[in-house]
């Protein structure tokens, strides 16, 4: 398993593996970030010691909890890569590649490279 715990051979204690190795970098990850809104984020994961890094980022539009929007389709223009500060975040979760998240990320990829 990607970035599981190791027990060296010999010793009774296990080493945690690094934050970044948890990450699978052919999935995208749910952000969830602390806040009165506790938005979510979905995107490419890259760990640094105070900030995360997303790319390729969604979010859920408003109350249709099926509607994903491509961040950088926002009607105020930004890239797609957010940086957000590590003690904004509340978790962080690889997605399944069967998730409906996922398969609608996917989906919408697909149209755009058509």
């Amino acid at each position: 398993m990607n970035g599981s715990f190791e027990k060296p051979e010999g010793s009774n204690e296990f080493i945690e593996p690094s934050e970044q190795s948890l990450v699978i970098p052919e999935r995208h990850q749910a952000v969830f970030l602390h806040g009165s809104t506790e938005q979510c984020y979905f995107g490419k994961l890259w760990v640094y010691p105070n900030l995360y890094v997303i790319s390729d980022v969604y979010y859920i539009s408003g109350e249709d909890t099926s509607k994903l929007v491509r961040l950088q389709d926002s009607y105020h223009g930004p890239e797609n890569v957010m940086h957000i500060p590590r003690e904004n975040v509340k978790f962080w979760e690889n997605l399944r590649e069967d998730g409906a998240v996922q398969l609608g990320i996917d989906q919408h990829n697909e149209g755009l490279d058509q």
